[in-house]
């Protein structure tokens, strides 16, 4: 009877179950999903619309703590969308663009209708 008692309490006292998933980076995270207050910062930046004819200042992407310059930069997102915004540092997937003059002139476009 002692042991089938000192078996039943290790089996109390013993880890179960996997361990608590790790909470994901900032860069893991969605830019809509940028949580301020867990250290992660949002990178701002204008989307240009297909035709250039206008753009949308959104949240580009998320960081921890950007170590960018503050160079005007043409990139590309992974679904084809380009951004401007001030920072010379995107996520991994990104593309750095050489801009034409027509994206150059739409850095200057109004703001897209909501």
């Amino acid at each position: 009877m002692r042991t089938s008692f000192l078996l039943l309490t290790a089996g109390i006292l013993a880890p179960c179950g996997d361990p608590p998933p790790e909470e994901p980076t900032c860069e893991d995270r969605a830019a809509d999903d940028c949580l301020v207050d867990a250290g992660c910062q949002r990178a701002t930046g204008a989307a240009l619309a297909e035709d250039l004819t206008c753009v949308t200042e959104r949240t580009a992407f998320c960081v921890t703590a950007p170590d960018c310059d503050g160079a005007f930069m043409l990139f590309e997102d992974p679904v084809g969308t380009r951004w401007w915004f001030g920072s010379s540092c995107a996520p991994a997937g990104w593309t750095l663009l050489t801009p034409s003059d027509a994206e150059n002139a739409a850095q200057d476009a109004p703001d897209c209708e909501p």
